[in-house]
């Protein structure tokens, strides 16, 4: 087993490698630069003005270059900030194994990412979330085994080891066995904190090993207070990023956080673990970007509450958090059918009955949606004005003079006619998929019916989304209701979503 000595010279040799990458990534990236912008000054000077195909031809040669240079800008530029933050902390555990049919150990470092030689046949550093740094999070001293790309791989740890850098020198290191050892876990609890969440991967434990490698589609993590919860759901985001990286980035990932002071709080973490950060959102960033009205925040809810001796908007609260509540809002969207259809017409004569007005808006699948039914309604009525204009031209113009006591020329009666029509699908439109508020305002009333509630519930909520600043509970059930009516689209380019704290929503 290596001494002091060695590990002061493995530590210094990775030092020195990651140096000498960062030299070579920093050079390169400033001949790509300097590239970019002379094929950038080539196109402006033989290229502004495209005269024939040849022209044409050279500068979307010229672009697609640009365009390739720009991306190996942005890969070599990540490259680059990784192994900045590798000179720091090049690596933080070690684990010796011998596989089974073998005699020689190998030795395996362990760090935020992986470092390579040239050829890439030699790892002096191992990633963290890497297949074999799983021998270093779920076992002691003893039998251990590791899930390769080929299958299970069983053998022997014969030595698992700590290190503790700071600002690229190593600190010290330690020996230990199955768990993470005390002198590490001191000195980590020991340092001042900065009221932020901390990288943990140099502490993971067995149990927090196996959360962030699950393979699950579904994963619910319960724990107390400060065992760890948010740090390993950030930690997973990074390994999934790390696993899937040929077909998933950063952008196909969101946190869910309860709001924006978490948010700050846990900011940061996954840029540690080597990777672009995250978009996070909380229920204000949905508010701001879907609603037409501002929102108050929880914390204003729980303080009004706190203040407001009358307890009715706590009870009004309660009734629009409640699983029924929730449950008639769907039901009452889903079957939701307006009374009121009646024919679609130009002037006297009938465009489209209503009946096949409401044939087309009757559901056809079970994901069929207000918005989904009311555009197949306004497409076909659409179509059907431009045909009527086609077959009744004379016809419409003939009722536009007579109406309006003019002599209008074509271009004049096609305008006339395009506002006829758009005034006529639009309201349909209105009448089909009606506003969230409005919606809202008629589900609380068939509530406070059904259930026999006092009048001044309906009252009370009518007037709430009247003021300015709508209340946090109001807001929840408009962007639900907005949700089922199909206004706010799924993102399909998002795969994982993290949703932390998830009893504070």
């Amino acid at each position: 087993m290596s001494g002091i000595h060695d590990e002061e010279k493995y530590f210094s040799d990775v030092s020195e490698t990651i140096l000498k990458k960062i030299n070579i990534l920093a050079a390169g990236l400033v001949k790509i630069k300097n590239r970019v912008a002379e094929t950038r000054d080539e196109m402006w000077v033989e290229t502004h003005i495209v005269r024939n195909f040849d022209d044409a031809a050279h500068l979307s040669t010229l672009l697609n270059a640009v365009s390739l240079e720009e991306r190996q800008y942005i890969s070599e530029s990540k490259q680059l900030s990784q192994l900045k933050r590798m000179l720091e902390t090049p690596y933080f555990g070690r684990v010796d194994f011998i596989e089974n049919g073998n005699e020689k150990a190998e030795t395996i470092y362990v760090g935020i990412n992986s470092l390579s030689d040239d050829n890439d046949r030699f790892f002096f550093v191992y990633d963290w979330r890497a297949p074999i740094s799983s021998l270093f999070y779920d076992y002691g001293i003893g039998e251990s085994s590791f899930a390769a790309p080929d299958g299970i791989i069983k053998g022997e740890t014969i030595l698992k080891r700590q290190y503790k850098t700071e600002k690229g020198k190593l600190i010290f290191y330690c020996d230990t066995d199955l768990t993470i050892g005390d002198e590490i876990l001191k000195y980590e609890l020991s340092k001042t904190s900065d009221a932020k969440i901390k990288v943990i991967i140099n502490t993971i434990q067995q149990e927090q090993n196996r959360i962030i490698r699950s393979d699950a589609d579904n994963l619910l993590v319960f724990g107390p207070a400060g065992s760890g919860k948010t740090s390993v759901g950030r930690h997973r985001l990074a390994y999934l990023l790390y696993k899937n990286r040929s077909g998933l980035n950063s952008a196909g990932i969101r946190i869910f956080s309860s709001s924006y002071i978490f948010s700050t709080y846990i900011s940061g973490v996954i840029p540690e673990l080597g990777e672009e950060d995250v978009q996070t959102l909380d229920f204000l960033d949905l508010f701001d970007k879907h609603l037409k009205k501002r929102a108050h925040d929880m914390f204003f809810q729980i303080e009004s509450l706190i203040e407001n001796d009358d307890p009715s908007h706590s009870m009004y609260i309660k009734i629009k958090h409640s699983k029924d509540f929730v449950d008639f809002t769907e039901q009452y969207i889903k079957s939701f059918f307006p009374n009121e259809i009646g024919d679609a017409i130009f002037f006297e004569k009938i465009i489209c009955d209503k009946n096949k007005i409401m044939s087309l808006y009757a559901d056809r699948t079970s994901k069929s949606t207000l918005q989904s039914k009311t555009g197949r309604v306004t497409d076909y009525l659409s179509e059907c004005y431009d045909e009527f204009f086609a077959a009744e031209t004379q016809l419409i113009h003939d009722t536009f003079n007579d109406h309006y006591d003019e002599k209008f020329n074509k271009q004049e009666i096609k305008e006339h006619f395009e506002i006829y029509k758009a005034l006529s699908v639009n309201q349909y439109k209105n009448l089909l998929s009606p506003d969230a508020v409005v919606l809202y305002n008629r589900i609380v009333r068939a509530y406070a019916v059904k259930n026999n509630l006092p009048q001044k519930f309906t009252k009370f909520t009518e007037s709430s989304l009247e003021q300015e600043i709508l209340f946090y509970e109001d807001a929840l059930m408009l962007l639900y209701i907005e949700i089922l009516i199909g206004k706010i689209k799924a993102e399909p380019a998002v795969r994982h979503i993290l949703i932390d704290e998830a009893q504070d929503m």
